[in-house]
């Protein structure tokens, strides 16, 4: 399993179970937002993975893990299928390319090296992209640029937000039989992975109803409903529950509205001018919607509702 360590304690973790390094399975990882997707860096020097793991993190909410043998590396992959696996090219990164290859199974490969000579490896076997690691920072800026690119192919559910708020798993539409479980997951993807309180959620819900336990039991309900409806589709993750609050994990979907905030220029013409339109606390994310596009020059100002 992997579980969270300091990243202090890389060093005393390994001379701890040296002689069972199998076991070490993770560094660290960023618990603002929950749990993310999975990282596994395979290199001989901890402090490279220290290194490099901080890199990783600047760009995502990965949880990652670590080896330092080929076997170990192997041993992780094949027990956690991480979505992203960064490789030192120092020869051993062949066979390992090989067994994921073999497996099925499509993670993001990077390599790692000190020499550029190295980053012909990538072309040999078929990789997304090299990290030279006298350009540490340079370099995984771009790689993990490229890894936003290619982790779409992770990405089995779907959410509409231009026009009515739709959501679709493997390229079908989601039954959820609750109106109210659908529509508190509409306020979680409006807050783009933020956690939502149970107060807030219980207000857009159901705004004339005094905050009572009557009410809260309806909260309970829904998210009860949104954990069980998920978990049907294999995708327990993504939405996540906590005491008295509740978020997605953002990374896990493919979402118009994130696309069209992470470049507009790119994806301002999927927007038409309108968001949710069957939730009226939507409003308020349209009025700034229409303002972005009002700046991009993507929408007529007749189509622009403030």
């Amino acid at each position: 399993m992997w579980k969270a360590v300091k990243i202090t304690e890389f060093e005393q973790i390994y001379e701890n179970m040296k002689n069972t390094i199998d076991k070490i399975f993770t560094l660290y990882y960023n618990h603002k937002r929950g749990e993310g997707m999975k990282a596994l860096i395979n290199d001989n020097d901890l402090h490279r993975i220290e290194q490099i793991g901080t890199e990783v993190l600047k760009y995502g909410n990965f949880k990652i893990g670590f080896s330092l043998k080929k076997s170990d590396c192997i041993e992780i992959f094949s027990q956690n299928n991480p979505e992203l696996i960064i490789l030192s090219a120092d020869g051993t990164h062949k066979e390992i390319i090989e067994y994921i290859r073999r497996s099925g199974k499509e993670p993001v490969i990077f390599l790692t090296g000190s020499d550029e000579q190295q980053a012909l490896e990538v072309y040999k076997n078929k990789c997304d992209g090299f990290i030279l690691l006298d350009k540490l920072s340079e370099d995984a800026a771009l790689c993990m640029k490229r890894f936003e690119q290619l982790s779409k192919r992770f990405c089995r559910i779907s959410v509409v937000t231009f026009g009515r708020f739709d959501v679709f798993v493997g390229g079908k539409a989601v039954d959820f039989k609750n109106s109210k479980a659908k529509e508190l997951l509409a306020i979680c993807v409006d807050r783009m992975g933020g956690e939502v309180s149970m107060d807030e959620a219980i207000d857009k819900l159901w705004p004339t109803r005094d905050y009572d336990e009557r009410v809260k039991r309806l909260y309970r309900k829904a998210v009860i409903r949104l954990n069980s409806l998920f978990s049907e589709y294999g995708e327990k993750q993504f939405f996540v529950s906590r005491r008295g609050s509740c978020c997605i994990l953002k990374d896990r979907i493919d979402c118009d509205y994130f696309r069209f905030l992470s470049d507009t220029q790119k994806y301002g013409l999927e927007f038409k001018g309108e968001y949710m339109f069957n939730y009226s606390w939507a409003e308020q994310t349209l009025a700034r919607l229409n303002k972005i596009a009002a700046k991009y020059g993507i929408l007529n100002d007749a189509d622009i509702q403030f």
